[in-house]
């Protein structure tokens, strides 16, 4: 049975952003040093959530409600959490991460892709 998804984000409503957040981004290992990157958040967003199916897949239709996320601009406004490979958000001063922290997950994200593989 293929049950395969696609999460939408439907904005409704913008509102400013302090200056000095950013949406980090994990990068795979080989991808080199520092394993990660970051945009800066354009304003705070509240998206209508949808799981929608794949294209011939079974699964069904699933409105998860509004949440709000941040909102970057990369070639246009868009949500973070769109991206694959979205990590977290960095508030305004706060440190870039640590060798460590971005080693841990790009471990816990090698670990998860290896378990989906493994269930297919």
């Amino acid at each position: 049975m293929d049950r395969r998804t696609y999460t939408t984000y439907e904005p409704i409503s913008l509102s400013t952003v302090e200056p000095g957040w950013r949406a980090a981004y994990i990068l795979d290992p080989e991808e080199g040093e520092p394993g990660w990157s970051s945009e800066p958040l354009i304003a705070w967003a509240v998206y209508e959530v949808t799981i929608r199916p794949v294209k011939g897949s079974t699964a069904r239709e699933r409105n998860d409600g509004r949440e709000i996320h941040g909102v970057v601009f990369c070639d246009y406004p868009q949500a973070p959490e769109e991206a694959s490979n979205f990590w977290r958000y960095l508030r305004p001063g706060e440190p870039d991460p640590s060798p460590e922290e971005v080693a841990a997950e790009q471990a816990s994200r090698a670990e998860l892709d290896a378990r989906r593989r493994d269930r297919q």
